[in-house]
Parts: structure tokens; sequence; C-alpha cells
């Protein structure tokens, strides 16, 4: 992993005369704008309102990583706003160690948001010439830069005073690996192992998650070391590191973020009853607090930045679900939304999670504010007395009046533009490019096109919201991705790649998913909407609104993948004998799922890193109690039927689509036992399978990767995966042989498969 400072650069991009065809290489060269924060503001503004920083990320092939380029402007005029200045230009490889610490994230504005810290420097995470995440402040005049954290381990989250006093999440140096004095004085297995731990040699009791997620808050003041804080009862903290809460007030006295919550009451019982995830989370915890499913049991902490010391301001479990806080100008309160409440304060919406509440700091006071805040995208203070909440299709203002927090107005639709607004405008089929429009004089100019005319360079094709119904009550949506030169009345290929419960809008995607990830390296490395389009395939990105953590969630989505198959076959788009379903991370569960339950006949499938809720991995990460959610309860005495019968393992028999197994978290060790069970069954039936490991997962192993090296590992397999299976049809290129003469044989292999009839395949 390497980060470094670089002259400015000049490069003249001819253009072709006929534009390219759309592939895994030439989609990673493109440049994507990377929010200011994680709630998808396209910019950020200074204090003052004079300047506004925009950040954009383009990947690099050739030096195997990234740039983040981040430009600065005036506030005043449109020609100000023009006048965009390149301040810094910073490069990262992607590389870091397990996923949560991979320097991945310096190009992920939820794990890498940007601030202003005054009026002339802003603040954000990104990695060091040794790979590990600090926090750097650059100068937007003089464009300086200048790590203000050291820290031995990568920091995760963070938030600073004006005075420059830094309060931040960082991971927790691995224990010492006690195991080679174990195995030579002979040992017992700790009660507390589980195998994924055993595979990658460590015996002390230490879990994979102890390694991955363990973390300690730090208070660093200016001119003096960083303090460990204790926030919560345990000291080190458990959960997962990513995106965690950190507010801090305006006058730099106190900050709010989430820890380990400081004990388990049976009181929190009325929670779990609300929640199943946060009823399995609340047993697990009076057990052992380190448990996976006991890690997320957080409160909300109000820390006081001059002393260190933190206390819970609200008695009831922190939601799962991420939530927002907000200060008001004058630092006396703070909401929370949406939140639990304690039982008695909030209603339903209280012990469900979906809550607003106003904390007033100096009296102690918890005042619940009406409604239901579930959707809530981000909170405002409008006046010390008043803030507004924007949820996703409106904005709702509250003021403090006799003692309460009454709603005063909704306003559909967007927020309110200021005078002169900058917004990113693009749509399913144009690129995003950043404009200013000044509301007086209504004229509009575009600040910033970071693809120089893609249209003109890439055969984009054509892309186009569509929807369809399950039940009068569900329904499905997706974009639609046309087959690159599309002829009306041929009949093509067709391949279903999944979000859940996602929100599709209007954004420009080469990938299919959305937002600030569908242009440069991708997020998700196995969707690859236009490179599988410019080989001739329909492609289907879907949003499944499956019940996520309940029995039905498989049945759920695969309802979803043939329904929305039925209509474009029906429209006379999709040739049925040639379809294709991909899924990454718990899309991959859908897929395995729907493969062992459909009746219809898939003719390729891929399966990326995916989550699989069935015997063997659930038994290798010591019985996830997520697992038996979805299958009813715990794969034990009778309940073990359920799995039998739904497990994707149990039923591999009924898989017949060739089917691609990824890899990319893991080492090729453990990531094969985390696949071994559906693709040793299928191998040992003679089924067309593939177990690949992508490029470099033994040091690197990440789930959402930003390497080039490793995402085009994956790109390029999954696109000619389906480009084999559907279409016939071999990339000539020598390096690819090898994957070809595999491919074939497992083609022939087909021949020698059990009839499925003869292994009483339950559909």
């Amino acid at each position: 992993m390497v980060f470094m400072w670089a002259s400015l650069e000049i490069s003249v991009v001819q253009a072709a005369e006929k534009p390219a065809a759309i592939t895994a290489e030439n989609s990673i060269e493109t440049a994507r704008f990377m929010p200011a924060t994680g709630q998808g503001d396209e910019i950020s503004i200074s204090p003052d309102g004079q300047h506004y920083v925009v950040r954009t990320v383009r990947g690099d092939l050739a030096r195997n990583g990234a740039w983040i380029e981040i430009r600065v402007g005036r506030m005043d005029s449109l020609d100000g706003m023009s006048d965009l200045r390149r301040v810094a230009r910073l490069f990262t490889t992607g590389l870091g160690g397990l996923s949560v610490s991979s320097a991945s994230n310096d190009t992920d504005a939820t794990f890498s948001p940007l601030s202003w810290n005054d009026n002339q420097h802003v603040v954000m995470g990104v990695s060091d010439a040794s790979g590990i995440r600090q926090v750097m402040m650059i100068d937007t005049v003089s464009g300086k830069s200048e790590f203000l954290t050291h820290h031995p381990t990568q920091v995760h989250s963070f938030g600073i005073t004006s005075t420059g006093a830094i309060l931040y999440l960082a991971a927790a140096p691995p224990p010492v690996d006690r195991t080679q004095d174990l195995v030579r004085t002979g040992f017992s297995l700790p009660d507390v192992q589980d195998a994924l731990t055993i595979l990658n040699g460590r015996l002390d009791g230490v879990s994979f998650l102890d390694l991955d997620w363990n973390s300690y808050w730090y208070l660093q003041r200016p001119g003096q070391p960083p303090q460990r804080l204790r926030i919560g009862s345990l000291g080190v903290d458990p959960a997962t590191p990513l995106a965690r809460l950190i507010e801090i007030s305006p006058d730099g006295r106190f900050a709010v973020v989430r820890g380990t919550a400081v004990a388990v009451p049976e009181a929190w019982n009325v929670y779990g009853a609300a929640d199943d995830y946060l009823r399995v989370a609340l047993e697990a915890g009076r057990i052992d607090r380190f448990r996976e499913s006991a890690r997320d049991l957080q409160q909300f902490f109000l820390v006081d930045l001059s002393s260190g010391d933190a206390r819970p301001f609200i008695d009831a479990p922190a939601p799962i679900a991420r939530a927002r806080a907000a200060w008001s100008p004058d630092s006396r309160r703070l909401v929370v939304a949406p939140t639990t409440l304690p039982e008695g304060v909030g209603g339903n919406d209280g012990l469900r999670g979906r809550a607003a509440a106003v904390y007033d700091i100096a009296t102690g006071m918890l005042t619940p504010v009406s409604g239901d805040f579930s959707h809530t995208r981000s909170l405002k203070w409008t006046s010390p007395d008043a803030f507004a909440v924007v949820f996703d299709e409106q904005t709702a203002s509250f003021i403090h009046a006799d003692g309460r927090w009454e709603r005063t107005s909704d306003i559909l639709g967007p927020s309110p533009r200021p005078a002169i607004a900058i917004e990113i405008r693009q749509d399913l089929n144009v690129p995003p490019k950043l404009w200013a429009h000044d509301a007086r004089t209504g004229q509009s100019r575009m600040l910033l096109d970071p693809n120089d005319d893609l249209g003109g360079r890439l055969q984009l094709g054509r892309a186009e919201r569509i929807e369809g119904k399950l039940q009068e009550d569900q329904r499905w949506d997706g974009v639609l991705y046309y087959p690159t030169g599309y002829v009306a009345g041929r009949r093509y290929p067709l391949i279903l790649q999944s979000v859940y419960y996602r929100s599709l809008g209007n954004t420009f995607s080469l990938y299919g998913p959305e937002g600030d990830g569908g242009l440069g390296p991708p997020q998700i490395a196995p969707y690859a909407a236009r490179a599988l389009a410019a080989r001739g395939m329909f492609v289907l990105h879907l949003n499944v609104r499956a019940p996520v953590g309940t029995s039905r969630e498989g049945e759920i989505a695969q309802r979803t993948f043939e329904s929305a198959i039925s209509d474009l076959v029906m429209r006379g788009l999709v040739d049925s004998k040639r379809v294709g379903i991909s899924g990454f991370s718990r899309n991959g569960f859908y897929v395995e799922y729907t493969l062992t339950h459909t009746e219809f006949p898939f003719a390729a499938a891929v399966a990326a890193d995916n989550y699989d809720p069935s015997y063997f991995q659930t038994a290798l990460v010591g019985w996830r109690p997520e697992s038996g959610l979805l299958m009813g309860g715990p794969p034990f005495g009778r309940n073990l039927r359920n799995w039998i019968d739904n497990a994707p393992g149990f039923n591999a028999e009924c898989i017949e689509a060739p089917l691609l197994l990824v890899n990319q978290s893991m080492t090729p060790q453990v990531g094969t036992l985390g696949h071994w069970e559906i693709f040793s069954r299928l191998r040992y039936l003679h089924r067309p399978v593939e177990l690949f490991h992508m490029a470099d997962v033994s040091q690197h192993p990440d789930h959402t990767t930003q390497n080039p090296a490793q995402i085009l590992s994956v790109q390029r397999r999954v696109v000619d995966w389906f480009d084999f299976w559907l279409n016939d049809h071999e990339d000539p290129s020598p390096a690819r042989a090898a994957q070809y003469e595999h491919w074939r044989a497992l083609r022939a292999s087909r021949q020698d498969r059990a009839p499925r009839s003869e292994l009483d395949c339950r559909r």
C-alpha cells in the first residue's frame, strides 16, 4: 500500500474515431465523485460559506491503485465556482490486511468522510506510506498536507475539534500468539475458539473477530500523546469499527459516539421482543460479550473531551441500524435518530429503534420526538430551538414549544436550494458531472466533467428503470441494461444481479450498483453490468425486498428473480434458455437458495464472497445465530429437518446451472472451506462448478476491494464465465487459455452426472 503526493500532471487522451466497447480495464480507469460524507453530500462547504471542496477517485491500472483528487472552488458566483483548483492528489493501492482494516476504505466516503476544520483546512482519513490509515489535514490555500495522527494501527473513525483535539477509534493490536507455547506444553482447546481462526493457525482462544474488529478509543490533544479512553464496560470495543458515529459539539466540549453497552440488563428484553436480531444479540450478550451476535450491543455515549470520561445518555441498546446525531449550534442540545428509547419514553417506535429524541446537556433530560424516523437520511439544526430531518422522500421541520418538540412543516421533494446550488447531474444513461445553478438568474454552468466526455469514448449502451409485482403488496424494481447494439425483436441472454433494500435512483453506473460506486474502481467487483452488455447480454440489476433475517428471505428473493425473468421473457426481450444469475455477499445466498429451490433452468450462476447459511459454514463460525433465524432455529434435534429442506448446502444436488464460486475476503485455505459444502457436493456429482480465488488473496483479502489487479481478476472471470456458458464464446487471449480448457472439461463432464430423479431433488 502506498501513499504519495504527486506534482501536477497533464495528460491528453486522444478520442478514438469509434467509441470502444466497455471492458473491465477501461471501466476501472474512469473517475467517480467521492461524496464528502457517507450520507451522499456531493460537496462540503466551508463554515463561512465562501468555499467548497469536491473529491474524485480514478483507477490507475499501471500503478495498480487509485488517485483521490481534491479540488476547491469559491462560492461567490458562477465564475468563482468554475475556478476549481486541485489542491491535493493522493495515491492509494487499496491493499491492506483484513477487510475492515484495508486501505480500500480510503476511497469510500462512508468510511473516509471529509470535513472542514476551519475556513482554510479540511480533514479526512487516508493511508500513510506504511499502509496505515491516519487522519490527514489539507490546507486548501497552499495545498500543504500533513498527518495529524501517527497511530501504529488503522484509524477507523474520527472527529476533530476546532482546536485540534482528535477523538478516534483505532484497531487494537493483535494479541500475542501463544499457539506455539500451547502446542509445546500440551493444551485443551479453548471453549471460545472458532474453526476459522484455527484454520488461520491460532489455537489460543483468539477469534477471527478479535483480530479484525477489536478496537480502542483514543483522545489526542495538541502536543500530547494519545490517551486511551474507556467507553463502555469492556475497555476494548468489540463491535464492527466501520462507519462509527462520532459527532463533536460546536464548542468542542463533548462528543457523542456509539460504544459497547455498559451492561445487558434483563429489562432490555422488551427490545428483543420487537427485533429478532436484537433478541439474539441480547441472549448471546448475557453469555459472552465477545460472541459475534453480541458484539453489536451498543449504546450512545456522551464523551467529555476535557477529561475523557464517557457515560451513556440513553438507557437502551442502540439500534443495529445506523443512527444519525446532530448538535444544536449553541452545543446545548443533541438530537439522535433513529434510536431506541427507554421503555415508557418513546412508545412503540422507541422499542423498535425508529424513534428520535433530543438530549439536553445541562439537565440530562431526554425528550422524545413523535413520529417514525426509521428512514432518516440526515439531521440539521436550523436554530438553537429548531431542527430539520431529511427523510427519503421529504424534509420535516421540528420546533421546541412548551417543553415538547412539534412537527411544524413538511417539504415534499428535495430540501430547499440556496441561491447558488452545486449538484451532480446525471441519469441512467448520462455520466455524472458537477454543475452550479444560480436561482436568481436561472443560469447554470458545468463545473467539472471528471471523465472528459465518457459517452464519446465508450459505447455506453442504454439503461432503463423497470418494475414488477409479486403480490398486491409486494413489488420489485431494477435497472435494465440493454446489450450494446441492441436489435429490436431479437431475444438475448439475461444476467440477474441484485442488491437488497437499496433505493435505486436515476444515477449512472457502469456496474449496476449506483451512487458513488458506479464508476472508477468498483466496490463490488463481481458486478459488471455494462461490460456484460458489451458481450451481447441484458443485465437486470435488481433491488430485492426480501424480509432480512426471517425464514422467508430466500423464498422472496427466489420469487423476485422468477418474476423478473417471466416479465422480460413475456416482453420478447430474453431467451429463457440463456439466463444467468449473479450475487455478491448476502446476495450470493439468494443465488444459492434460488438454484436449490427453483424449477427455472438457469444456464449459469455466480456466488461471490457470499454468506451461506448452510451447515458447514455455520459450523466454522461457531453456529452463527443469524443462520438460525433464516432456517427457523439452530440445526439440532427436530429443527435439523428445516435445514435439510431449506439450506442450500443440503440441497446442492438440485443445482444444475454451472456455478462459479468466488473467494475474496479470506485466505485460500479458509475461503475454500467456507464454500466447501456446496463445492464438494457438486464436484462429486459431476456438476460444473469452479471455486476461484481473487488475485493476491493470501496477503490482501478484502470483501470490497479497490485494487485494480484484484478487481480485474474477479471481474474478468465473471464476465468470461457468463460469456462462455450463455454465448458459447471464448476470449482468444493466450492468458485465458487455461481457464477455457478447464471450462470445456466441466462442460464435457455434465454427461456423467446423475439424473435429478435419482437424487430425489426436493423441489
